[in-house]
């Protein structure tokens, strides 16, 4: 009986150093891929960004739990993003979702009054990027739900096409 429990206990001590070194491993492999995610994050914003001719970063900090976002502007000095223009600050917004959507499988992606802010040009721009990103072929296929209040005259027909576009009517106005 003592030989089996000794035998036991010699069984469960190697399990656990096993477990210990297989969890290490893990733990190693789980900090290279975060800082490769957020590497990858960071290219995929400074392209998005390029469409409209800005030039970004996004320095994530995984110890403070923080989010940096970083954009120069032609023409500009600052680069604090609390100093952008509701369309531009839109924009980047856009720019930096479809940076995560680039990361991550979903079968549905959702923006909501996205272009609020924009100008027609920003919206322009904008709506063929996200066009453009839902037809990708290296984009696993999604289902992308688009909620804009503004209308879709300024995308081009061409670029309509497979898209099932749903407006409602304006809303009845009564007067006293």
């Amino acid at each position: 009986k003592q030989w089996y429990q000794r035998r036991v206990r010699g069984d469960v001590k190697l399990l656990s150093t096993k477990l210990q070194a297989d969890l290490s491993k893990r733990e190693d492999h789980y900090f290279i891929m975060r800082k490769n995610i957020s590497i990858r994050l960071s290219m995929f914003f400074s392209m998005n960004l390029s469409q409209r001719g800005y030039t970004g970063k996004i320095e994530v900090n995984h110890k403070e739990g923080s989010l940096n976002m970083q954009l120069h502007m032609p023409n500009r000095k600052t680069h604090d993003v609390k100093s952008l223009s509701g369309g531009e600050r839109s924009f980047s917004t856009v720019c930096f979702i479809c940076s995560l959507w680039s990361l991550m499988e979903s079968p549905f992606r959702c923006l909501d009054e996205f272009d609020v802010f924009m100008d027609l040009y920003n919206r322009r721009i904008t709506m063929k990027m996200l066009i453009d990103y839902s037809k990708r072929a290296d984009v696993r296929p999604s289902q992308y739900i688009l909620l804009t209040p503004q209308n879709l005259s300024s995308v081009p027909e061409k670029d309509k096409v497979g898209m099932k576009i749903l407006q409602l009517d304006a809303p009845a106005r009564f007067e006293d």
